[in-house]
């Protein structure tokens, strides 16, 4: 439910514009989860690892539960095998149809639910069959074994899919969705699931079926999040800044648009009477609730920088009163408190090493350089001092994006259980601090 007016898109296409000279924006990656009921707590379900990172390790196959059809092939060879290192050894012919049965499960991509799922039991028969078989007709047990235990393990996340992919468009779909996600995330970071499960992408097919919602379903899920944040809000297990982050980001709801769609946050231009901002968050997160989570505390953030200092509609996020030289020792202090973050990020505890790639990530995208002025959003003033600060060494994203990704990244410690007393959290919550003290100040 975007407003068609002239601020929103105007937004939006700034942030296509830096993402094609700079790194891709990182908000959404963080990627990820409150409302379990019948699931692990907290701390344990919202161990998430990043989008990018994700993607990197379905690609380059680093995490794999379900052995590839060539690994399989590896895993089965004997000393006695004649051929290219005994992969087409005729003894290998008790063995083609698992051959067969396990390429064409990793042919079919999981969002196809039913076939994904008839596919996996045909490796399964074919294995069961082959392991029935004496030792003297079956030598190759020990892959085939391997491969059996992978397949069984993987059923129950493929059966569970088969009925929510299947179901007519609604709201119970969604929601659906999002718990099987949610669920799925705690058990790729340890190993259990298959990380191409996550590729069935259900964060792609969460987003189809959030789009085709009625208006009021959309408004229901949309709400389900902020219900979320508004838990984390009181939650007394949680750092002080964090919960009063929260409570003063989402006090701003009464003058915001919701919706559902590419995530960005900006002045609508309406009326009086109407809402004065919008704010899109995007369904389509790999890692699921706590990234959703992350990124809507991100966009509601821009929103109270822009209540704190109302200045400019680019939402500057420092006092409108400042200097030129001010502006500049500003850029320079958060850039300093961003490089402190990072250089402590590898040295959190229990976090792996794709949730750590995914904080520097989104730290390094608060000071990113080249950040584009939104022309659109300026005055013709506003955007000449924009250029002249920027061609003196302003940084520019740690003006404008820096609260939004502090303030996403407790979301993200919060998400991850991480201590209150780690020291890069420590140090993110004093950072946190400061800025929500200079908000308040306005």
């Amino acid at each position: 439910m975007p407003n068609q007016n002239r601020t929103a898109p105007k937004r939006a296409t700034r942030r296509q514009q830096e993402s094609s000279q700079t790194q891709a924006k990182t908000e959404h990656h963080a990627g990820d989860s409150l409302d379990r009921h019948t699931l692990p707590p907290l701390a344990e379900l919202q161990r998430n690892i990043g989008n990018q990172a994700t993607l990197r390790m379905v690609n380059d196959g680093s995490i794999q539960r379900l052995m590839s059809a060539d690994a399989f092939k590896a895993s089965t060879v004997l000393s006695t095998d004649s051929g290219l290192k005994g992969l087409f050894s005729k003894g290998r012919n008790k063995v083609d149809a698992i051959d067969t049965a396990l390429a064409a499960f990793h042919a079919i991509d999981y969002s196809q639910g039913a076939p994904k799922l008839t596919a996996l039991d045909a490796v399964i028969t074919e294995c069961t069959t082959y392991m029935a078989l004496g030792n003297k007709q079956a030598k190759r047990k020990g892959g085939v074994g391997t491969l059996l235990a992978q397949a069984n393990a993987e059923r129950p996340w493929v059966q569970q899919s088969v009925p929510i992919f299947a179901a007519a468009n609604s709201l119970a779909k969604a929601r659906q969705m999002v718990l099987f996600q949610d669920q799925l995330v705690p058990l790729v970071l340890n190993g259990t699931v298959d990380v191409n499960a996550l590729n069935l992408d259900v964060g792609r097919e969460l987003s189809i079926c959030v789009a085709g919602l009625s208006a009021q379903d959309k408004q229901d899920f949309i709400q389900d999040d902020i219900n979320r944040l508004t838990a984390m809000s009181t939650n007394n297990g949680l750092p002080q800044i964090t919960r009063d982050v929260l409570t003063e980001v989402l006090a701003n709801l009464p003058q915001i648009d919701l919706g559902a769609g590419p995530s960005g946050a900006g002045l609508t231009n309406k009326g009086p009477t109407d809402p004065k901002y919008f704010v899109m968050n995007t369904t389509n997160r790999m890692m699921g609730t706590g990234e959703r989570l992350g990124s809507l505390a991100h966009e509601l953030t821009h929103v109270s920088i822009s209540e704190s200092y109302s200045n400019t509609n680019m939402m500057w996020a420092f006092n409108a009163g400042l200097s030129d030289d001010q502006i500049k020792t500003l850029s320079d202090h958060r850039v300093n408190q961003l490089d402190q973050l990072l250089a402590l990020i590898d040295g959190i505890p229990g976090l792996h090493d794709s949730q750590k790639n995914r904080m520097k990530e989104q730290l390094a995208y608060a000071k990113r350089p080249n950040l584009m002025a939104d022309a659109n959003a300026l005055s013709a003033p506003q955007l000449t001092r924009f250029n002249d600060l920027a061609a003196n060494g302003v940084n520019w994203s740690a003006l404008v994006e820096f609260d939004t990704n502090v303030n996403q990244c407790l979301i993200l410690m919060a998400s991850w259980g991480v201590a209150h007393d780690e020291p890069f959290h420590t140090l993110l919550q004093a950072v946190a601090q400061e800025a929500y003290d200079a908000r308040q100040a306005g």
